[in-house]
């Protein structure tokens, strides 16, 4: 080519043909996969995709025209990605989307190597066209990610965490390139799982003064999975799978914990040490014993179950 675009005639062609798709919404075609494969195979498919075709590959080529070409085909291959991972987005756009035509064929747009069915020196009519229809759904989804992103400012501003973790995740997904969203998004993801964990713990703290212990045990074990890092949640749960499950190994690990958050909490420390000596691991009980009379001398739990411990 003579034109100073730095790309084979079959690299055009096949950035042609996925403008195309792109336009048409062709979400299967663009990731050079069939409708009925698996999620793996789509991820695979994605990969493959990527790998080939992200801008950063063609960085120091000169593309012309086809720069802004392959940067909308990227959004697009993306954009086609998350709908079609998604089960019910997918879903969705499988009933909406139209049947092809029997025996009806699509281009891979994969490998640039493989030989191109026809040239395309130049941005023909059908893909101007295509572009401009791109350009405009672009800028649909930018103007979502934007009002999506001001009700999640709004939402934070009010202190309704959920909602905004909700209203800054939906943003990333129309405009996945902002850094400004992404860092709002994490930020406000973390927040509403502290909130989250906190709920959980109200409602356990609800539970056992009802004596529903189980319940109060699933409620404290959904604050630590949320990321609360809290020595008495950690505390409840060792007591109450002693209690309910008997898992004294368990019960251990979780005490450990509400030690290591909150080591001054001589309670915690007893209940730990008397969970070692029922497990059998005396020296480890010991240590406990000691530190508590270390610190309180008088603690007469702890002096009875050290000579206990000493007679053995």
């Amino acid at each position: 080519m003579d034109d100073g675009i730095d790309l084979t005639a079959d690299e055009r062609a096949q950035l042609s043909a996925m403008a195309q798709h792109a336009a048409a919404r062709d979400h299967y075609a663009l990731l050079n996969a069939k409708p009925t494969a698996s999620a793996a195979e789509l991820q695979q498919a994605f990969y493959q995709i990527s790998r080939t075709w992200h801008p950063d590959r063609f960085f120091r080529r000169e593309l012309g025209e086809y720069r802004e070409v392959l940067d909308t085909v990227f959004l697009a291959v993306t954009e086609s990605y998350r709908i079609l991972s998604n089960p019910v987005t997918r879903l969705t756009y499988d009933r909406a989307r139209p049947a092809a035509p029997s025996g009806a064929a699509r281009t891979a747009p994969a490998d640039p190597s493989r030989p191109s069915p026809r040239p395309a020196p130049r941005l023909d009519r059908a893909v101007s066209k295509a572009m401009l229809e791109m350009r405009a759904q672009l800028k649909e989804r930018l103007q979502k990610a934007a009002t999506l992103h001001a009700e999640g400012v709004a939402a934070r501003a009010e202190g309704q965490v959920l909602k905004a973790s909700n209203a800054f995740s939906m943003a990333l997904t129309y405009d996945p390139k902002n850094e400004q969203y992404k860092a709002d998004a994490e930020e406000a993801k973390k927040a509403a799982r502290i909130h989250q964990a906190r709920q959980a713990i109200a409602a356990a703290e609800n539970a056992e003064s009802f004596a529903n212990h189980r319940q109060a045990h699933d409620g404290y074990r959904r604050a630590i999975e949320f990321g609360l890092r809290e020595a008495r949640a950690f505390y409840r749960l060792g007591v109450l799978t002693k209690k309910l499950d008997e898992d004294t190994k368990a019960a251990v690990q979780h005490l450990r914990q509400a030690v290591a958050l909150d080591g001054d909490n001589l309670e915690y420390r007893l209940t730990l040490a008397e969970m070692y000596t029922e497990a059998g691991m005396a020296t480890s009980a010991r240590a406990q014993y000691e530190h508590i009379l270390s610190v309180d001398k008088t603690n007469s739990k702890a002096k009875e179950s050290l000579k206990e411990l000493n007679r053995t």
